[in-house]
């Protein structure tokens, strides 16, 4: 995990955090409605965010890969 992914899944955590235990933030029992639809809305943002993130990470890891493997094929291809 990147650190900027891992950045993002501490602020997630906390959200979900606060969604879950507003009382602990000093809200009461009962989160407002309207707080509680903000805080939900930045989640699924942050969660496609982080997504989007792993899957570029993914991609530069499997081009890495066929890169290296292209390098050990074409010194193997020219031994006699």
């Amino acid at each position: 995990m990147t650190t900027c992914t891992g950045r993002l899944n501490e602020v997630y955590v906390r959200l979900s955090t606060i969604l879950q235990r507003p009382e602990v933030f000093g809200l009461g029992a009962d989160i407002p409605q309207p707080l509680a639809d903000a805080l939900e809305a930045m989640m699924t943002i942050l969660g496609q965010t982080m997504e989007e993130k792993e899957q570029t990470v993914s991609e530069q890891d499997l081009e890495e890969e066929l890169s290296q493997d292209a390098d050990q094929f074409a010194s193997t291809a020219s031994l006699p």
